[in-house]
């Protein structure tokens, strides 16, 4: 039997559905009833359901979106051999698809190093398939646009990437979309279904795919019921035009009534929620007569004081989300409020997000802000990308700052900051001098000379060569020292230099030569010994 639920927002068409399940789930409880509402709705369907339950517990009772019913399917049935694709594994494969076809993509093909380009491609694709236009069909759309210019260059390039991605998940991978044309095909075998009641819930349209799996489910399900949008004042069974407000839900009623006689279910009685105002404004005469009135025509005006409803005008962004913050500090402190009672509303939230961010933080409002982040911006994926960079640009400066600056190293920043002018001034590059005792000290470190610091103190027997060498050496010096077969030998003598008057000692001058052999290189010792001639200068 197929049954309809009608009314308009706030109305009650859920309230109502779930306590009629509840109260027949007790009745049967050998009986399966099933919830099927967008992905975002089933925790909170959930969540209602288990409340409203004189039990607190819906064991016969099951809430899934079209994409879990299919998993619940499968797992019964048998499945599909293949993985499904995500829409991050449908990014990756159209990136390699798009590398490998570049030669071929006249128009798109510049594009695709673009932030998020793959991503729109990715989504015209899914769309295709949602809405079953395969290849052929994209052939004749293509036939239909070509006085169009540079609208049949990009299709060619989508069909050409379309054909590409095919080719790629064949027997290999299997997309969401065609998930639900196997879940069509198997519905049959499934006990889960048969002979099962089926709520669909919170929908305002579906896609001819989820068309086929309705169609399957009304020939296997007992009971069969939809709850659609529309003002309680209209005749939702009326043919309306497309101008109209409630013309999505009225074209989907249509298509679900051809689909029942297909099937051959039974009709059974349709609700209509009339009720004027509707039950959630019920207390609220300002928004439930802006809910009756918005975009209907001839409008009509409000005789009264709407007190729910407030006009503020700001002169930027920042005013706005410092009002919205102050008003909402004063709702939670005067009037009782919860936080999780409010919610804000943007137009833009690429342009409000920073904003609102920054006034509420100020205010210690939490909040959760309904964003897709870019994953850059995730400190884990920073680090991570920092590591790659340090092996491809070999240790270089700006590669070492941006890992030692991602916070998830050992280093404070102060001591990022410090190591930062370190190497700068040292000009330690390149993986073989990190691999060495970083035993040099900079000028700026305590106001001496380098070489003033080697005379105080004693000299080492077994000095570092880094110690010893100029504080930058030249590329040619480190060339040099590249390209000998042998390691250097470093000698160091000491000569000890007394001034005196008569038999008085007036002063002690301690010199120490330093002799660098490089065996089997006679240029590049030339040109060491001539770097240590320029610095005792």
């Amino acid at each position: 039997m197929l049954s309809f639920v009608f009314g308009g927002s706030g109305s009650g068409k859920s309230s109502i559905l779930q306590q009629r399940m509840i109260r027949e789930s007790m009745e049967h409880p050998e009986k399966r009833y099933l919830f099927l509402v967008p992905d975002q709705f089933t925790m909170e369907t959930q969540r209602s359901l288990v409340e409203k339950h004189p039990w607190h517990g819906i064991m016969n009772i099951d809430v899934l979106s079209f994409g879990r019913l299919s998993y619940r399917v499968f797992e019964e049935t048998g499945g599909v051999s293949q993985p499904v694709l995500d829409d991050t594994g449908k990014n990756l494969i159209l990136r390699i698809v798009a590398d490998r076809l570049k030669p071929e993509l006249n128009v798109l093909g510049g594009y695709l190093k673009k932030q998020g380009y793959i991503h729109e491609i990715k989504s015209a694709i899914s769309e295709f398939m949602q809405y079953g236009i395969g290849l052929a069909e994209l052939d004749k759309i293509i036939e239909f646009s070509k006085k169009r210019g540079a609208l049949c260059g990009k299709l060619k390039d989508l069909a050409v990437l379309y054909q590409g991605f095919e080719d790629y998940i064949r027997d290999h991978y299997l997309t969401k979309e065609e998930s639900l044309q196997v879940l069509s095909v198997r519905i049959k075998d499934s006990s889960l279904l048969r002979g099962s009641t089926v709520v669909f819930d919170g929908f305002t349209g579906f896609t001819p795919v989820q068309m086929q799996v309705i169609r399957e489910i009304m020939e296997v399900a007992e009971n069969v019921y939809f709850t659609l949008l529309f003002d309680g004042k209209s005749d939702p069974y009326k043919e309306v035009g497309e101008q109209n407000l409630f013309a999505l839900s009225t074209k989907t009623l249509a298509s679900l009534e051809k689909c029942a006689k297909e099937t051959g279910i039974v009709r059974g009685e349709d609700l209509i929620l009339s009720e004027l105002p509707v039950k959630r404004l019920a207390e609220a005469p300002a928004l439930s007569h802006l809910e009756q009135n918005l975009f209907r025509y001839p409008p009509k005006s409000y005789s009264g004081v709407p007190e729910e409803i407030k006009l503020s005008f700001l002169p930027d962004m920042q005013m706005e989300a410092r009002y919205a913050a102050r008003m909402i500090r004063r709702l939670i402190r005067e009037e009782g409020y919860l936080f999780r009672d409010i919610g804000v509303v943007c137009g833009s939230l690429e342009n409000y997000g920073t904003v609102v961010e920054s006034e509420f933080s100020k205010l210690d409002i939490p909040f959760f802000i309904d964003q897709n982040r870019g994953i850059l911006l995730n400190p884990f994926v920073e680090f991570i990308r920092a590591a790659l960079r340090l092996y491809s640009q070999d240790f270089s400066v700006d590669a070492v700052n941006h890992y030692v600056r991602t916070g998830l190293t050992e280093l404070s920043f102060e001591a990022a900051d410090e190591l930062d002018n370190y190497i700068r001034e040292m000009g330690i590059h390149g993986f073989n001098r990190w691999k060495k005792l970083l035993t040099r000290l900079p000028k700026a470190l305590n106001g001496k000379n380098p070489s003033e610091e080697e005379k105080t103190e004693e000299p080492a027997e077994t000095e570092d060569l880094e110690e010893a060498a100029p504080e930058e050496p030249p590329a040619e010096t480190e060339q040099a020292e590249a390209s000998g077969d042998k390691p250097a030998v470093v000698t160091i003598e000491t000569e000890n230099q007394e001034y005196k008057d008569g038999d008085r000692v007036l002063l002690t001058t301690v010199y120490d030569h330093v002799t660098v052999v490089v065996e089997g290189n006679e240029e590049a010792t030339k040109l060491i010994m001539a770097e240590f001639e320029k610095s005792e200068k």
